[in-house]
């Protein structure tokens, strides 16, 4: 019997992984995958997804577009048997840009902001039309929503916006991209490191600006929040088979959970510090007692603490010549002032 799932999410926050757990969960060892080409291929399911960064070792049919999210689901239909996970996601930002503004070329620093606007427009709204082509066409549709409750401040929607050649093997990597299509020309290679970081503090570029589609939640769903995807979801994978009408094969359940903690644990790492910016930018501004060492701080994470600094306390590090910011908090007391640039909001 043929089964089509379709998951859908604002950002890009676990639901290669989620729907990698659907098939393992299943008992399948069969992969469907769409090419580029638009050949519908059977792949032999991974029994680990987890690559360096993400869970992109399992091939998702991962098509964007309402047209081409359509098309895939006739190339399924025709073809044979089997349970289709989908990821289907709205049109990246340059396809928009090529078919409102032919011609101009598509980053920010050539597009207008009421132009970047209508791309922004344009690709909530044929996004939010996924709803009600999933309950036209038969497709049981899972939705995972963003939260609100801290800043998930890695961008992970990348591929959404821009063309790039290969995959980035970091999460920096990921966001210096996105910066640099955000602020062409503003980053170079002969930045000091306190300089580089104060330049990405000043135009901190967040993966929540993009409004969300206006979902159709009177279409049958079931939803998760994003939280509870990365943290509860050996409770929750329960509940969205049986949403799906797909028995779990507890034979590889130990084998999953196993995968998943692996998986979770990622997600614990990048959200340690924005769970607790809050008390961290309150002790620096205290000269409290707070080490710094338990959030495994990188570069980039520094440069989201200053953000947080300049933007919601007024306030800046001295950066000239620091290449790493302290290990406590108290020793910020002679390294911080009040911020001096004009922001714009």
């Amino acid at each position: 019997m043929k089964k089509i799932i379709a998951a859908t999410s604002k950002d890009s926050i676990g639901n290669t992984f989620l729907t990698w757990s659907i098939y393992y969960l299943s008992g399948t060892n069969v992969n469907p995958w769409i090419t580029p080409e638009w050949e519908l291929k059977f792949l032999e399911l991974t029994d680990n997804p987890l690559d360096t960064i993400n869970a992109h070792g399992h091939k998702k049919i991962h098509k964007a577009g309402t047209d081409n999210l359509q098309r895939t689901l006739d190339l399924i239909e025709a073809g044979p048997d089997h349970l289709y996970c989908l990821y289907p996601t709205g049109y990246p930002f340059y396809e928009i840009a090529e078919k409102l503004y032919p011609g101009i070329p598509t980053t920010t620093k050539d597009l207008t902001t009421d132009q970047i606007n209508n791309i922004i427009k344009y690709r909530i709204d044929t996004t939010a039309t996924i709803a009600n082509i999933c309950t036209e066409r038969n497709v049981k549709w899972i939705h995972v929503a963003s939260t609100n409750m801290y800043d998930s401040y890695i961008p992970r929607q990348l591929q959404g916006f821009l063309r790039v050649e290969t995959e980035a093997t970091t999460w920096e990597e990921k966001y210096i991209r996105t910066f640099n299509w955000n602020y062409p020309d503003k980053l170079n290679d002969t930045q000091a490191t306190w300089d580089r970081r104060e330049t990405i503090a000043l135009n901190f570029v967040y993966d929540d600006a993009e409004e969300s589609p206006n979902w159709d939640f009177s279409q049958p769903n079931y939803t998760i929040e994003a939280t509870a995807l990365w943290y509860d979801l050996e409770y929750y994978i329960k509940h969205i088979m049986v949403y799906c009408d797909i028995d779990i094969d507890y034979t590889r359940w130990d084998h999953w959970c196993t995968i998943y903690k692996q998986w979770h644990k990622r997600w614990l790492k990048n959200n340690r510090l924005p769970r607790n910016i809050e008390h961290v930018c309150k002790s620096i501004l205290n000269s409290w007692d707070h080490d710094l060492t338990q959030y495994e701080l990188n570069w980039l994470d520094e440069c989201y603490i200053q953000h947080k600094l300049i933007y919601n306390h007024s306030t800046t590090i001295k950066g000239y010549g620091l290449e790493q910011f302290p290990a406590n908090t108290r020793d910020f007391k002679n390294l911080i002032e009040p911020a001096f640039y004009e922001l714009q909001n």
